[in-house]
Order: structure tokens, then sequence, then C-alpha cells
């Protein structure tokens, strides 16, 4: 026999906001702001019966089983950005910046309780489990690009840094029937995982005629750190590139 009721409740805000503040003609500084938050929760509870009979069919134990459970997720990102350009040049800076977090917290609770034919609690076959889960990301990234238009090839260069920061905590909690919550070591998890990845890059590109050229590479070195020495480790790739662009006719390109 499964009866089920569950009101769930779900609260979600969401805020963006920002603004462009123009220095003078040649330089803008830029601001963001994006929040959103999800919050999940409710009177969720599952009973589960299960009856146990022995061999002449005569009930033995009924076994009645329910969990309650919320949840809550919030991200929130702020972002500045300085754009300059040079007239004499045509040369174009731009430098970015930006940090998001993200939380992510999840409860929930299990529990068994037993019963004989005569509706009395069995003590002994009480069960309570109540897993809690935290996540927290941070992530934050700084980048700087460079334009050049040299004639007749334009250059460009960048640099970039991005860290992730990861956390995350499991803990489950259990119970005897009357007494107080109690946890140990084999019931909790702690794990930190950690990543920086530092970019950087050169394009050229050039057009002749209709036909537009740019090649390029980008280097990447990548460091990840944990406190599990299993996970860490550094490495480093070379991403190179080569590209061609064309038009065939007016609807048609080729590339």
């Amino acid at each position: 026999n499964y009866v089920a009721s569950w009101e769930n409740i779900a609260r979600t805000h969401n805020i963006k906001t920002g603004f462009d503040f123009f220095v003078n003609p040649n330089l803008t500084l830029s601001y963001t702001l994006d929040y959103n938050t999800n919050i999940s929760t409710g009177n969720n509870y599952d009973d589960n019966t299960s009856s146990v009979f022995d061999a002449n069919k005569e009930l033995l134990i009924n076994y009645l089983a329910y969990n309650v459970g919320n949840n809550t997720v919030s991200t929130t990102s702020n972002g500045v950005s300085l754009r300059k350009t040079f007239d004499s040049s045509k040369i174009e800076w731009t430098m970015d910046a930006s940090h998001t977090y993200f939380s992510d917290q999840n409860t929930n609770l299990n529990e068994n309780l037993a019963y004989n034919a005569a509706k009395v609690f069995i003590p002994s076959q009480y069960y309570y489990f109540e897993p809690v889960l935290n996540n927290k990301v941070n992530n934050i990234m700084v980048k700087t690009d460079v334009s050049l238009p040299f004639n007749p090839i334009k250059i460009d260069v960048g640099l970039k840094n991005e860290s992730n920061f990861n956390k995350n905590i499991y803990v489950a909690y259990l119970k005897d029937y009357l007494g107080e919550k109690y946890t140990n070591a084999n019931y909790q998890n702690d794990f930190n995982y950690n990543e920086n990845i530092f970019a950087s890059y050169v394009n050229a590109a050039k057009s002749i005629g209709i036909v537009s050229l740019d090649a390029g590479v980008r280097l990447e070195n990548t460091i990840i750190s944990s406190n599990n020495p299993e996970v860490s480790r550094q490495y480093l790739n070379l991403f190179p590139n080569v590209g061609l662009a064309m038009p065939l006719d007016s609807f048609i390109n080729f590339s």
C-alpha cells in the first residue's frame, strides 16, 4: 500500500541590472549583475506500507517508510568590462573580469517504522537516514585582448585566466528511536576541487580579394588541485587554427 501527498513551494527570483559609463568617446566602462535563486520546499510525505505474513497468512509486521526533502539553488554573477579605442591607429583594447557564485543545498529525510500485528511499535526495527549535501562553486575570470589593425593584416592577441573553486560537503545523520541524531566518518565526505586555466592566443587575419584568411594558435596551461591527491594534475595544451572563407554567390558562403 502506497500513499503519497506533497505540497511543493518553488520560489524563483531573477535580477539583472547594469550600466555603461562613457568616460570619453574612446573609453567605455560597463558593469552587469545577474542573480537568480530557486528555493524548493514543501511538505513532501511518502507513506509506503509493507506487510509481512507468516505461512498461515497471519500478519507479523507492518513496515512504514516515508521521506521529506527540500532543495535550494542560487547563482550570482558580477561582471565588469573596460573598452578603449585609439583614434590614430584604430587599435582596440578590452579588459573583462567576472565572478560567479553558485550554491546548492539538498536535504532528504528517510525514516522507516515497524509495527506488529497488535499495532505496537517495534523499536529494534527503526531506521533513520538523513543525507545533507552542500555544493559551493566560485568562478573567477580575468582576460584582456588587443586588436592591432596593421595594413593589410589584422592581429589579435589576448590573455585569460579562469579559476574554479569547488567545495562539496556531504554528511548523513542517523538516529535511534527517541535518540539524538549522530554521524561518523563513514557518513561524511569533504571534497575540494580547484581548477586554474591560463590561456594566451595570437591570431592573424588577412583578406585577399573576396577570400578571408586567418591563422593562429592558443596555448592553455591547466593546474588542478584537490584535497584528494589522486585528482591533482597539471598539463599543457596547444591549439592551432587555420581558416579560409569566401562567398560563392549572394546566398552561399564557403569556409
